[in-house]
C-alpha cells in the first residue's frame, strides 16, 4: 500500500495515531531521534550522555536556561520513544545521539532529518551501537549516499527509487511514525513547559513525556 493510500486511509477512517505507522509529513523542517525503549530509560541516558538532568515538568524560565532542552515522549500503541531537540536549535542533534542511546539500552535507535525548504532527508539506524542503515539525499530528495546491511540496492536501483515511498515503508517496517510535530522556540505560541500547552489535543495520544535539561 503506497504513503498515498495509507493517507487517504487513515483520513477516512479517523484512525487514531497509536495505529498509524510510517511518514504523516515531509513538508516540514525537522530533527528527531527515535528509540525501541521506554521514555524513563532514554531520558536517563540521554541525561548522563549529555551531562544534563531530567525534569518531568519544568518551568519556561528552566526551559530558557537550558543549553540544550530535549523533550522526550512516546505516542500511545507505540513501542518507540521519541527525542526532540528544540526547533531551530544551533547545536549538533542526531547520529551521535542515536548511536549513544542504541549502544547504552543495548536496542535500535534512528536518527531522522528531513527538510521541504531543501527537499531533502536523511536517517541513520543503529542496533546496539551498530550502523545497521543510512541513507543521505540532496535537493529534491536525490541520493546522495547509502549503506544497509539487510538492502543490497545498486546504483540503478537508487536511480529509480522513491524516497518518499521508501522511507513511509522504511518507518512502518520498523513499526514506527513519523509523527509530523516539533518542539517549538520558547516564545512560538503552542510551545510551553506544560504539554497540554505544547501538544493541545494530542496530549491524549502520550504514553509518557518527561524534559532533558542541559545546564
Amino acid at each position: 500500500m503506497s504513503r498515498e493510500d495509507d493517507l487517504q486511509r487513515w483520513e477516512e477512517e479517523s484512525t487514531p495515531l497509536s495505529q498509524m505507522r510510517g511518514v504523516l509529513t515531509f513538508d516540514y523542517n525537522n530533527l528527531m531521534v527515535l528509540v525501541q525503549a521506554g521514555v524513563a530509560d532514554v531520558a536517563a541516558v540521554l541525561a548522563d550522555l549529555r551531562g544534563g538532568h531530567v525534569v518531568a515538568e519544568p518551568t519556561e524560565v528552566q526551559l530558557e536556561a537550558s543549553r540544550r532542552p530535549c523533550l522526550v515522549f512516546r505516542l500511545k500503541g507505540h513501542v518507540w520513544s521519541y527525542v526532540f531537540e528544540r526547533y531551530q536549535s544551533r547545536s549538533p542533534f542526531g547520529e551521535s545521539e542515536a548511536q549513544g542511546l542504541s549502544a547504552s539500552l543495548q536496542t535500535k535507535a534512528l536518527s531522522y532529518g528531513v527538510s521541504d525548504v531543501a527537499d531533502a532527508l536523511g536517517y541513520a539506524l543503529f542496533e546496539k551501537g551498530e550502523l545497521i542503515e543510512q541513507m543521505e539525499t540532496d535537493e529534491g530528495f536525490e541520493i546522495s549516499s547509502f549503506a544497509s546491511q539487510t538492502h543490497a540496492l545498486t546504483g540503478d536501483d537508487l536511480g529509480e527509487l522513491d524516497v518518499q515511498e521508501w522511507v513511509h515503508q522504511f518507518f512502518k517496517d520498523l513499526d514506527a511514525l513519523e509523527p509530523g510535530m516539533r518542539f517549538m522556540p520558547l516564545h512560538a505560541r503552542d510551545t510551553a513547559a506544560s504539554m497540554s500547552d505544547a501538544f493541545g489535543a494530542l496530549v491524549d495520544d502520550l504514553d509518557g513525556w518527561t524534559y532533558v535539561l542541559v545546564d
